[in-house]
């Protein structure tokens, strides 16, 4: 059983500020399961008052519901907030996105 969480950062290291967080996800014969999306406390933050931020990303679901835990597949993740810049990573790989406003 593997698990994981998606997270948004305005870094590619997330050992910094970190926008938002999902709930933990395990991937048990290929199935995920704890798709909620949670955002962090604003008061978690390190920076000071002071600097302004743009309105936090929010993932609302991750599409599809399960796959294999060998990539391939293109991955939808629906949120709000989302602006060109922002990059995903499943595990340490890094993966090519795109940002569709409707």
């Amino acid at each position: 059983m593997r698990r994981f969480q998606v997270v948004v950062s305005t870094t590619v290291n997330v050992d910094g500020h970190v926008l938002a967080v999902s709930d933990n996800m395990f991937v048990h014969n290929n199935s995920k399961h704890g798709r909620r999306a949670r955002r962090l406390d604003p008061s978690e933050g390190t920076d000071p008052p002071y600097l302004y931020h743009a309105a936090t990303p929010c993932i609302k679901a991750i599409s599809p519901s399960e796959g294999w835990t060998t990539g391939g597949a293109t991955v939808i993740i629906i949120g709000d907030n989302f602006f060109d810049g922002l990059q995903v990573v499943f595990g340490t790989m890094l993966v090519w996105s795109e940002v569709r406003s409707l």
